[in-house]
């Protein structure tokens, strides 16, 4: 029927922008790596759970002395999605 098509549609789209945004989150965190040779939300060091909460809740800050665009696209790449 019409309503199962319409809701399958809107999972299916559903489930690639959350895709999408894994991706996004992804490749804000190897930027960060490639830029500044550790990760984002903490090191190996740190309990999981520790960087698990870090993350979760998007405790994040852009490192001072990067270029201006770089700090920018890391700001844009971090934000969280409602």
């Amino acid at each position: 029927s019409l309503l199962k098509t319409v809701l399958h549609s809107s999972n299916h789209l559903k489930l690639h922008l959350n895709i999408l945004l894994l991706y996004r989150w992804a490749l804000g965190v190897l930027i960060y790596f490639m830029l500044r040779n550790e990760l984002p939300f903490g090191s190996w060091r740190e309990s999981e759970l520790d960087i698990f909460a870090k993350v979760a809740g998007g405790q994040f800050l852009v490192p001072d002395g990067l270029s201006p665009a770089v700090s920018d696209l890391l700001s844009k790449v971090k934000k969280k999605q409602k």
